[in-house]
């Protein structure tokens, strides 16, 4: 509070003696020590808040801007990962959640190459590219399964599939 009090001091005074000195500007000088005066009142109510409410934890937005610190794990990762285990298990959830995601990047991928996985002329070009293990996953004529008793995808079938898809 005391450099609060010292600012009003001195905004006094230099009001005084610029009213002394250029007794035209008189009313330009009080409307400045009023603009003043009120800049030091919003500065002691700022003072009283924080003083009354002090900071008992770091602010969430300085600890994201922390160099070095990991972002937190995306919610996105957390679902692929839950698929690829539900598919494992069963192969109705592997035709539900995996084959389509799987079929969305090869498609996307085959159009770079100017080859459409839909289309029946493209269809021995895109089975040629993804290789046997992708392309029976993502083949479009692959029938898809409610049988919930129906076996998953293998683990190493899906990293194949997966690196067959990173090659494209």
């Amino acid at each position: 509070m005391r450099p609060i009090a010292s600012a009003l001091g001195a905004t006094l005074v230099l009001a005084l003696v610029a009213v002394l000195v250029a007794p035209g500007r008189s009313v330009l000088v009080l409307q400045v020590a009023v603009l003043v005066l009120a800049l030091c009142a919003g500065w002691a109510g700022l003072v009283v808040v924080r003083e009354q409410f002090p900071a008992t934890a770091p602010s969430p937005f300085e600890g994201a801007a922390t160099p070095g610190r990991l972002p937190a794990r995306p919610v996105e990762l957390d679902r692929i990962e839950l698929e690829l285990r539900l598919s494992r298990a069963s192969g109705s959830t592997a035709d539900r959640s995996l084959v389509p995601r799987l079929r969305a990047v090869a498609s996307a991928r085959l159009t770079r190459l100017g080859l459409d996985l839909a289309a029946p002329p493209d269809r021995a070009a895109c089975e040629a590219r993804c290789g046997a293990v992708l392309w029976a996953l993502v083949r479009p004529d692959r029938p898809v399964s409610y049988d919930l008793t129906m076996p998953g995808v293998a683990p190493g079938a899906v990293a194949e599939a997966i690196d067959a898809l990173e090659a494209l």
